[in-house]
């Protein structure tokens, strides 16, 4: 059984708390919603529409473009521990 520190498991926090942050942030400060004026936030039916779409799709199922998002999000946080796509840590 692999293991990792307590030190990466908390720079695994530290990454998951940024990406969920920059998800909030970018949720709010697009133009897929609104804010209402009892300080709740109203997203589009269309972002709905699509988002439950691709949670009820599996990764093989999705299109290039969405695959290659969830990429580039597991390719920060393998970047941000020191490990190579091949699986190797950085020197």
């Amino acid at each position: 059984m692999n293991q990792i520190s307590i030190e990466e498991f908390e720079m695994l926090a530290v990454i998951e708390h940024e990406r969920w942050s920059h998800w909030m942030l970018w949720l709010f400060s697009s133009h897929c919603g609104h804010d209402n004026d009892d300080g709740t936030y109203t997203i589009d039916a269309s972002e709905v529409t699509r988002w439950k779409r691709q949670l009820a799709t599996k990764y093989d199922d999705l299109s290039p473009n969405e695959q290659m998002s969830d990429k580039n999000e597991v390719a920060k946080t393998i970047s941000a521990i020191g490990i190579t796509i091949a699986g190797k840590r950085k020197e």
